[in-house]
């Protein structure tokens, strides 16, 4: 393998796309004109010959193979071993100096005290000899005086030589760590090519190596704007380290095989059904669209929409064969935000900062979690599902503190003479504002929504008035203007009329 090593051409790794499961690698390397055998390396012990590709077009390959080898982690990666070597001999030179100033800080401490103490002894004969016993006291006190000082430069030097100490157990630490690993594979790309050309490129297809999207969403409440990056986590375990490389994140999958579904027959069949039975099915709202358009379940991995998307990262991105995340930037815009305080008592019984604003960017914000920011302070985390362009995106920004408000349903279940059943909802809300400034508040609430023939829901009666008719939905709201200390109680009223036969839920 050393044989291998001393053939191979220089190479440079200059783009890389990352995909959900994978990565496809672009390595430049030059050669000389006419047929020849080309070794490229050390490579990832994962790559393999049948996922190759040269796009430069100047190759004209009759061969390929890969050897493959297994190294000491020292010998794979000199560079990272160096470093810490280098770290472990400056701590450790650090320590040595930091345990000759502390000798010479308790020398000097010594003397001190050595004179402090020949002078005490002395000062008797001292009073009888001197003409001016005071200013022998003054010398006196003046060298006792040099004591504290020394006394501190001591503990000074003994705690920073403790430090250096400490220092130098992390640094050997960290290189018997590395030392520790186990041995790692490596791969060389053996070539037998017809070069046209003095610039070649070779791509290839790797694992372990996958993105994620993610985002950080910063606003502004006093001017009213949302600041917006659109981010990529990256992994990177392949066994190679990419340095400044152009990154592209792809949300295509290029593993996927495009098979036609299963086509089973659909038998119809008729049956008489004497009973009707009513079932309660909850069903979650996506709207994408300020119109209304209803969304698709989210896919697995990355949502993009049914479309492939490519986002390319500004300037050069280092990815270490780390298998720890990196966070890099792909999108960043400012828009617009409008505010408010929205609670949905029925979910739960606080008050959200509601954020809305639009995608101004010129592609689509992928699914995925979003770090909150408010006012420069961070609020949290939440999660947005495909936005596209231009479509408007919805996060929560933390909740209303002095806010209480409480729920409380009943159900009244009564007959007609002619057979059908009435089931009447009261639900009355309590709201208290505890805060110390006045807000504006939306309350959401619902009624049922039924696409039965043989079971209609009456229009809802509200106290105070709602804000408008019960949408297609059963979304019904009101809008409160409050002041600290305001107590406001809500009822809404709605009746469910069914048939004799219709059998509705909970009722036996």
């Amino acid at each position: 393998m050393d044989e291998l090593s001393q053939r191979a051409v220089p190479s440079t790794v200059t783009e890389v796309t990352l995909y959900e499961d994978r990565a496809l690698v672009t390595r430049a390397f030059d050669v000389v004109e006419g047929r020849q055998e080309l070794v490229l390396g050390p490579l990832s012990a994962l790559v393999s010959e049948q996922r190759l590709s040269y796009p430069s077009g100047n190759l004209q390959v009759e061969g390929v193979r890969v050897v493959r080898e297994q190294v000491p982690r020292e010998a794979a990666d000199p560079e990272t071993f160096g470093a810490a070597a280098a770290a472990l001999d400056h701590a450790e030179r650090r320590a040595r100096e930091a345990e000759l100033a502390v000798e010479r800080a308790r020398e000097r401490l010594a003397r001190i005290e050595q004179a402090s103490a020949a002078a005490v002894s002395a000062t008797g004969r001292a009073f009888l000899e001197e003409q001016e016993p005071g200013r022998w006291v003054a010398a006196v006190a003046a060298l006792a005086a040099r004591s504290t000082p020394a006394h501190v430069a001591l503990a000074d030097a003994e705690a920073a030589s403790a430090r250096a100490e400490a220092e130098v157990g992390v640094r050997r630490a960290a290189l018997d760590e590395l030392r520790a690993g186990r041995p790692v594979w490596r791969a060389w790309l053996v070539l037998r090519v017809v070069a046209t050309g003095t610039r070649s490129e070779l791509r290839y297809v790797v694992p372990c190596a996958v993105w994620r999207p993610a985002h950080a969403a910063s606003v502004d409440t006093t001017t009213g704007r949302l600041t917006w990056e659109l981010r990529a986590f990256c992994w990177n375990a392949t066994g190679e380290d990419w340095r400044g490389v152009q990154l592209s994140c792809s949300t295509a999958r290029p593993g996927d095989l495009g098979n036609p579904p299963a086509l089973v027959d659909d038998v119809v069949r008729a049956r008489r059904r004497p009973e009707v039975e009513v079932e309660v099915r909850e069903e979650e709202i996506r709207v994408a669209r300020g119109g209304g358009g209803r969304r698709t379940p989210e896919l697995p991995g990355v949502e993009d929409g049914g479309e492939p998307r490519s986002y390319r990262a500004d300037g050069r991105v280092d990815l270490p064969s780390t298998g720890q995340p990196v966070g890099v930037v792909l999108d960043r815009f400012t828009t617009d935000a409008t505010l408010s305080w929205v609670a949905a008592p029925e979910l739960g019984a606080v008050a959200v900062r509601r954020c809305v604003a639009r995608n101004v960017g010129p592609r689509p914000l992928l699914a995925g979690p979003v770090a909150l920011t408010r006012d420069g302070v961070w609020v949290g985390r939440g999660r947005i599902d495909f936005v596209g362009a231009g479509e408007p995106v919805v996060i929560g920004l933390g909740s209303l503190d002095g806010l209480r408000i409480t729920r409380r349903s009943e159900q009244k279940v009564s007959a007609t003479v002619t057979g059908r059943q009435l089931r009447t909802t009261l639900v009355e809300l309590r709201v208290a504002h505890l805060g110390d400034a006045a807000c504006r508040l939306r309350i959401d609430e619902r009624v049922p929504v039924s696409d039965l023939k043989e079971v209609s829901v009456s229009a809802p009666k509200a106290e105070p008035a709602l804000d408008g008719p019960v949408d297609r939905d059963g979304a019904v709201r009101w809008t409160l203007e409050l002041v600290p200390g305001d107590v406001r109680t809500l009822t809404l009223e709605y009746t469910i009329d069914a048939a004799s036969q219709v059998r509705l839920p909970g009722h036996a």
